[in-house]
């Protein structure tokens, strides 16, 4: 995830690097968590929502719901060439 997003950030201050633009200070926004547990089944922990929107824990989800979100997020991230 933190490799993920630098990536953009390390991508943009060479470009700017070369062509004497201003560089960009990498900040991390952390996305949540997801683990396989088993055959189609998983599970996902986003992260705490600020007041009135979460609780205290961020929102938990588990079992063939969390797996299938876990396999889009996945196939979503895949690198492309277009």
């Amino acid at each position: 995830q933190v490799a993920f997003q630098q990536s953009d950030y390390v991508a943009w201050n060479v470009w700017a690097l070369h062509y004497g633009r201003p560089l960009l200070p990498f900040r991390y926004q952390h996305l949540g968590e997801m683990l396989a547990l088993g055959p189609g089944e998983g599970a996902v922990a986003f992260p705490q929502l600020p007041e009135p929107l979460g609780d205290a824990l961020g929102t938990l989800l588990d079992g063939w719901a969390a797996g299938v979100l876990r396999k889009a997020a996945y196939v979503y991230r895949q690198p492309t060439n277009g």
